[in-house]
C-alpha cells in the first residue's frame, strides 16, 4: 500500500475536496476553473489546469472532480480510473446497463405526444446546466440523437445518496435533499442544481440501500454519488464517479471527514455504514447564482456562511453561480428558512 501524503485535486470547482483533504491533514495541489479566494486558503499550491499535466508525478495521488472524471492524466488516480468514469458519464450506455440490471429509470423515448412532459439533456455532462424540459416534440434547436438524450419526466422530490465503496465494501454515507431550480438563488434553469440539504431522512432505508446497489453493481471506488428521484417509485436519475456537491453539508451534518474515508476506501480498506440517523445537525448548501452578472465589490472571506468565494473586483457573467452559502441547524426548516434568508442578503450585497 503506497503511503499517500500529498494529493493533486483537479477540477471545474474543487474548493470543497481541498478543504476535506487538507483537514484530512494532506499537503494539496490544486487546479481549476474558478480559483476562488477561499480555495488559496484551503490549498497548499494553487496551480492552473494547463499546469496539472506537468504535476501529476510530483504527487502520491491525483483526484478527479467534476469536469475532469474521464481525464487521462495518469499517475496514481485515487477513486475510479477515468475509463471506468468513461462508462457512467455517458448518460445513454449507463441508462442501457442499468436497465438491463433491473434497475427503474426514467425511460428514454424517441418522441413526445402533443402536451407530453420530457427532459431532453446532454449525454455526457452535470448539474443539470444543460438539460431542460421540454412539451411535445418542441425541442428549441436542439434534437434527441447521439449527442442528446430524451427521457419521460418523473415527478417527485429529487435526492443524492453520497457512498464510498471498494472491491470488499460498500457503505452509504448520506441520503441529500437537492436543491433543484430554486429561483431564490437565482437558478432559472428548472433543472439546474444550485445546492441540497443533508440529511434527507423520508425513506431513508430505501435511498440508502437503492444507492449502495448501484455503486455497487458499477464497480464504483472511493466517494460516488447517485442522484435519485423520489416519486411513485425510486427512479435512478444520474450517476456521479466522483465527489459530490453535498460534500460540504454532508461533513457539516455528520461531523466527518469525507477525503478521509475515500483514500481508505481507495486503498483497500473495509469502510462500514454507519447510522444515518445518527446526525449532528441538518446542514444545507446554496449555490447562489447571478442574473445580470457584476463586479465584486465585497470580500466575504472569512465569513462563517459562506464558501467557493469570489475573489474581489473580480466579473462575474450572468447566469454564473457567485458564492455558495452554507448553514445548519437543529431542525431542518430553520435550516432552510436560514438559507434563504442569507441568500437575500449576499444577492444584495455581493455587487454593490
Amino acid at each position: 500500500m503506497t503511503e499517500i501524503g500529498s494529493v493533486l485535486v483537479i477540477g471545474n470547482n474543487v474548493r470543497h475536496i481541498v478543504a476535506s483533504a487538507k483537514r484530512a491533514g494532506f499537503y494539496v495541489v490544486a487546479a481549476d476553473k474558478y480559483r476562488d479566494a477561499d480555495l488559496f486558503l484551503y490549498a497548499d499550491e494553487v496551480a492552473s489546469l494547463r499546469e496539472a499535466p506537468a504535476l501529476a508525478n510530483e504527487v502520491d495521488g491525483i483526484v478527479l472532480g467534476s469536469g475532469y472524471e474521464t481525464y487521462n492524466i495518469g499517475g496514481n488516480i485515487l477513486g475510479n480510473n477515468p475509463s471506468r468514469a468513461k462508462e457512467v458519464v455517458d448518460k445513454r450506455k449507463l441508462w442501457k446497463k442499468l436497465d438491463n440490471l433491473g434497475f427503474v429509470q426514467p425511460e428514454i423515448v424517441k418522441g413526445l405526444e402533443e402536451e407530453e412532459l420530457g427532459v431532453l439533456k446532454p449525454r455526457v455532462g452535470s448539474g443539470g446546466s444543460d438539460s431542460r424540459i421540454v412539451y411535445g416534440n418542441v425541442f428549441n434547436g436542439k434534437k434527441p440523437g447521439n449527442e442528446w438524450i430524451l427521457q419521460s419526466y418523473v415527478k417527485g422530490t429529487p435526492c443524492s445518496v453520497c457512498v464510498i465503496s471498494n472491491e470488499d465494501s460498500v457503505a452509504a454515507v448520506s441520503v441529500n435533499r437537492q436543491l433543484i431550480g430554486v429561483k431564490w438563488l437565482g437558478q432559472k434553469n428548472p433543472l439546474g442544481y444550485c445546492g441540497n440539504l443533508s440529511p434527507f431522512l423520508e425513506r431513508l432505508d430505501e435511498l440508502s440501500n437503492l444507492g449502495e446497489e448501484v455503486v455497487e453493481s458499477l464497480s464504483l471506488v472511493g466517494c460516488n454519488g447517485v442522484d435519485i428521484i423520489m416519486g411513485d417509485q425510486l427512479y435512478v436519475v444520474e450517476v456521479n464517479p466522483r465527489f459530490q456537491g453535498s460534500l460540504d453539508s454532508i461533513e457539516m451534518a455528520y461531523q466527518t471527514n469525507l477525503f478521509h474515508l475515500h483514500v481508505k476506501a481507495c486503498q483497500g480498506e473495509r469502510i462500514e455504514r454507519q447510522n444515518l440517523r445518527d446526525y449532528v445537525v441538518f446542514s444545507a448548501r446554496g449555490i447562489l447564482f447571478t442574473e445580470k452578472g457584476g463586479v465584486v465589490k465585497r470580500d466575504f472571506l472569512g465569513h462563517p456562511n459562506t464558501m467557493d468565494v469570489p475573489l474581489k473586483d473580480s466579473k462575474i457573467e450572468a447566469g454564473n453561480p457567485v458564492i455558495s452559502v452554507v448553514v445548519s441547524d437543529y431542525s431542518e426548516k430553520k435550516a432552510m428558512d436560514k438559507l434563504k434568508n442569507l441568500a437575500g442578503f449576499f444577492r444584495e450585497t455581493i455587487f454593490k
